[in-house]
């Protein structure tokens, strides 16, 4: 007789257990978002200098902000970097963006480029370009995109672009076009 009054018990408590199972399935679970690619950290008005091997300044860089993201990627705002050549007067490069891939000392600049750097005879010159990548091992600068150079008495737009900024070589890579204002002495 106490199992006769059990049994309904028992049914009615495992039928309410399965409709609360069943009740609580068909509700929306809540979305929870991870947010996409963002920063770990960000800093704001960053200096910093990087040293060669004799413990003189190698590369100086500033930047407006700089952003870290967990795969060790930087991405940077206001950018300005000043290479240096030794006891001569550095190259500078600044965009208003850039980025610095994880695991590697290139840094590569975009949007409205601009570098000060200097021909071999010493003439200051002036690049543009919108994207450039910085190599401070090689002491390169770098580009496939269009460039434009000026300087006094020579103007040039073309291609691509490898400088040395060590050796002060500045070559235009493909469909070169450069012009010399007459009178002055080029080399």
């Amino acid at each position: 007789m106490l199992r006769r009054a059990i049994l309904p018990v028992l049914l009615a408590a495992s039928a309410t257990a399965l409709l609360v199972h069943l009740y609580r399935q068909s509700q929306p679970k809540p979305v929870t978002h991870q947010p996409v690619n963002q920063p770990e950290y960000i800093l704001d008005n960053v200096a910093w200098k990087r040293f060669n091997t004799n413990g003189q300044p190698d590369l100086s860089g500033y930047a407006g902000q700089l952003s870290y993201f967990a795969d060790s990627h930087v991405t940077g705002r206001t950018l300005s970097i000043e290479v240096h050549r030794g006891h001569a007067a550095p190259w500078t490069a600044s965009a208003p963006t850039g980025l610095m891939p994880a695991n590697s000392s290139l840094i590569e600049l975009t949007r409205n480029v601009r570098v000060h750097g200097y021909w071999p005879n010493g003439e200051p010159l002036t690049i543009e370009t919108t994207k450039l990548w910085i190599d401070p091992h090689a002491h390169q600068m770098s580009t496939g995109a269009p460039v434009v150079i000026n300087s006094k008495g020579r103007h040039g737009t073309g291609t691509g672009l490898n400088a040395n900024w060590l050796a002060q070589n500045v070559n235009l890579l493909f469909n070169v076009k450069m012009s010399y204002d007459a009178g002055t002495n080029q080399q």
